[in-house]
């Protein structure tokens, strides 16, 4: 998991854009699984 601490709301819009998630109890922090985190840089390969 990548757990992220956004400065203000503009940067948490951010994150949610790229696919993080909130937490509950605090709307500036922010997380992302590395499963997740790993589909967004996984390509496809043709050899």
């Amino acid at each position: 998991m990548v757990v992220v601490h956004a400065l203000h709301e503009d940067a948490a819009c951010f994150y949610l854009k790229h696919g993080f998630q909130r937490f509950l109890d605090h709307e500036l922090s922010l997380f992302i699984t590395t499963k997740d985190l790993r589909a967004t840089f996984s390509t496809s390969r043709s050899d």
